[in-house]
């Protein structure tokens, strides 16, 4: 069986930002954060490291209103928080990112609101989706094509009695059975097949990230950078950095040449699952995706 590489979508872009009602109730689950504000500054979530949070969230069922006032029924525990994101990083209504912890601060998975089993999750503040439609409808479009996309539930957040509005409580995108579903590839996987996968490569902004450029340029004028998401440019191995570098520049000889083949006389088809490509390209279109195709763009390869 052919294995190649495919397109993961991960769109996480960012809704208006209007709390100055009383909020009281509602029909989605409601996510409350305590802070205890005194282990930082001024209160506010920092941007890193994580900081530990008192989390619970209440989910009464579908059509049964959910009150702040009701007791922690769908998660309750501990929870290391921080922002997320760069330019929305400027917007009062804040996107997070977080990892649920037990009391010894090991990590703790769990399948919130009937999602796949995990630790590690995001509060995604959809501050640039005014719709708050085109970002889930992009994650339902994917799974419903048969592409991994993060899978989410509409909820409601409070932190410190403050409420910050309707968020998307969301997977993060990274390599488990739940999520990305491609094998662990160890330090020991060098040669022959075992080298060949699993690999996520991200495309976003350049903070210094390790990766490698591509070997062309996009149409900005300067080349493609692959930032290592899996494994971390901490973990990954020479021979591995080797082998996926020399794949997606095989792959973009092809896709340069003027016959789509490259000098192996192999076709840019026979490296990724074109249909991935192509539904993310019309994903990415259709829903206006402002960080489509330079930023939090994710690809994957199987061994």
């Amino acid at each position: 069986m052919k294995r190649t590489i495919s397109i993961a979508l991960a769109l996480l872009i960012g809704t208006a930002y209007s709390m100055a009602q009383t909020f009281t109730s509602s029909h989605l689950p409601i996510v409350v954060i305590n802070t205890g504000n005194a282990t930082f500054n001024d209160g506010t979530i920092p941007d890193e490291p994580k900081i530990n949070t008192n989390m619970g969230i209440i989910d009464n069922g579908l059509g049964v209103t959910n009150n702040l006032t009701d007791p922690f029924n769908a998660y309750e525990g501990i929870a290391g928080i921080e922002t997320r994101g760069n330019s929305t990083q400027g917007y009062d209504k804040k996107t997070y990112s977080f990892e649920l912890r037990d009391n010894t601060g090991a990590d703790s998975s769990v399948a919130l609101l009937g999602m796949g089993k995990e630790e590690d999750w995001i509060l995604h503040a959809m501050v640039i989706d005014k719709t708050q439609l085109r970002i889930p409808f992009s994650f339902y479009l994917a799974r419903q094509a048969g592409h991994y996309a993060s899978d989410w539930r509409f909820v409601e957040l409070v932190i410190d009695n403050d409420y910050r509005g309707t968020y998307l409580l969301c997977e993060r995108l990274k390599r488990d059975n739940d999520r990305v579903d491609i094998a662990k590839l160890d330090a020991d996987d060098l040669a022959g097949d075992s080298v060949t996968g699993g690999y996520i490569l991200r495309i976003d902004w350049l903070d210094g990230d390790p990766g490698f450029e591509s070997e062309f340029n996009s149409l900005s004028g300067d080349p493609m950078y692959y930032q290592y998401y899996y494994p971390k440019a901490t973990n990954i191995q020479p021979a591995q950095e080797a082998y996926i570098k020399g794949y997606m520049d095989e792959f973009e000889e092809a896709v340069f040449s003027n016959t789509y083949t490259n000098t192996s006389g192999i076709r840019y088809n026979d490296y990724i699952d074109v249909t991935s490509f192509v539904d993310f390209l019309l994903i990415n279109e259709f829903s206006k995706n402002s960080d489509g195709y330079k930023l939090s763009s994710y690809l994957h390869k199987a061994k």
